[in-house]
């Protein structure tokens, strides 16, 4: 996957992200990043140079463009909201519920997350998502990769209803997929988390 990142203050104009207004500016800057990337690809939303961002912001530049991104307008493209402070999280966070939406955070290293500097990456996630599918999605997140068939073994229910809910995770563009032929013949889909796909693009441009 191809990985490029966005600082939301280069995006925006400004440090200080508040107003409709600002979060217009931030939106249309922001989906022609998104329109750019090669697919399959993503975007990692840098807020570490940003210093107040309100709900309005929020809702016009971030929760718009993770709307159109989970209705498929930017076909197999990802976001990820990097070094969001928790006052930050809070906004973004109402944005995407009043949308019924969620999108993937992570803290990168050297940044500050109650007083203490990151190391590694952090990964969460924020907004809301169905009680099935966050577990799911926590599944995801630990293991790096799940099938379906996996899943269904691990949760003891059907495999159609295993593929349907990971079906509705990258839909949500909250995880990406990739095929992988089987030993018996024919191919099955492997879902990837969002951090595992990260990371291993980093690793093929060192």
């Amino acid at each position: 996957m191809d990985w490029r990142t966005c600082d939301v203050r280069t995006l925006a104009g400004t440090g200080d992200c508040v107003t409709r207004a600002t979060g217009a500016i931030l939106r249309d800057a922001l989906e022609r990043a998104l329109e750019e990337i090669p697919e399959p690809g993503g975007i990692l939303c840098d807020f570490v140079r940003v210093g107040v961002l309100d709900f309005s912001c929020a809702d016009e530049g971030i929760a718009r463009p993770v709307s159109r991104l989970a209705s498929g307008e930017y076909g197999e493209r990802h976001l990820i909201l990097a070094n969001a402070t928790p006052t930050h999280l809070e906004n973004l966070a109402v944005a995407l519920e009043r949308k019924v939406l969620a999108c993937p955070t992570v803290l990168l290293p050297g940044a500050i997350a109650v007083g203490v500097r990151v190391k590694k990456p952090v990964w969460g996630m924020t907004g809301v998502l169905h009680p099935s599918l966050a577990e799911v999605y926590e599944m995801i997140q630990k293991d790096g990769t799940l099938t379906a068939k996996t899943l269904a073994g691990r949760l003891g229910i059907e495999l159609n209803t295993a593929s349907t809910r990971l079906i509705n995770l990258h839909k949500r563009r909250l995880i990406a997929r990739d095929e992988s032929a089987l030993k018996e013949g024919g191919r099955e889909f492997v879902y990837v988390s969002l951090a595992r796909a990260w990371a291993e693009t980093l690793t093929q441009q060192v």
